[in-house]
């Protein structure tokens, strides 16, 4: 957002927080300054949001980064398990995308692409995110924070709200090519970090062994 923000793709509004207000406090917008208040009211909502879709992302991780990525890295082996699963899930996502008031404003069809892109790469990073804790609960949060407090109240903090139906979603947020770069950093410090040579081995040391979701 602040690289869309310097080159002017991203309209900000950092005097009245339009977004922002119209989301949680419609009756202040207009006012000058940063609403604390307001602020602190979207986050409290955001994060019993957070808890409330748990139990939702569990049940969609362990499909996911749970069973299929423990059957498909078997086949195919982990990268293009990982790849597979992240375009599984941008098409799987698509028909709630399409849903309205739900494409960023901008017309659907044109978002399709840099959604999808976006949906393989953060799907690539909750399938690191699993291998590096073991377990898919470190997916799970992530996939729920994304969903609320990224989406709900982060990307609206500075948006200017006059400019949300020119919002294009190559250029603004995650699903915009600079979201992608933080995506795939992310992705290249896991795999740095050992990540996926660390689970070829666990793989490799206990082949009878079925790793658990």
């Amino acid at each position: 957002m602040v690289l869309n923000a310097v080159t002017g793709i991203y309209r900000a509004d950092l005097t009245g927080f339009s977004s922002l207000r119209e989301g949680y406090a419609p009756e202040s917008v207009g006012q000058a300054g940063f609403p604390w208040g307001v602020a602190l009211r979207a986050l409290g909502v955001n994060l019993v949001q957070l808890l409330l879709i748990l139990p939702v992302m569990f049940c969609e991780e362990w499909g996911w980064r749970g069973y299929l990525l423990n059957r498909l890295r078997d086949r195919f082996g982990i990268w293009p398990a990982l790849i597979t699963i992240g375009l599984i899930c941008g098409l799987w996502h698509l028909p709630f995308y399409l849903g309205p008031g739900l494409s960023m404003g901008a017309d659907a069809r044109e978002s399709i692409i840099p959604f999808t892109i976006f949906c393989a790469l953060f799907g690539v990073l909750l399938g690191l995110l699993r291998l590096a804790g073991g377990s898919i609960w470190p997916a799970v949060v992530g996939h729920a924070v994304n969903n609320t407090v990224v989406i709900g109240f982060v990307q609206m903090v500075t948006a200017d709200r006059d400019a949300k139906p020119s919002i294009n979603a190559w250029f603004t947020g995650l699903s915009g090519w600079q979201g992608w770069l933080i995506l795939l950093v992310a992705i290249a410090g896991l795999a740095a970090a050992g990540v996926v040579r660390r689970a070829d081995h666990d793989k490799l040391a206990s082949p009878a062994q079925a790793p658990s979701p």
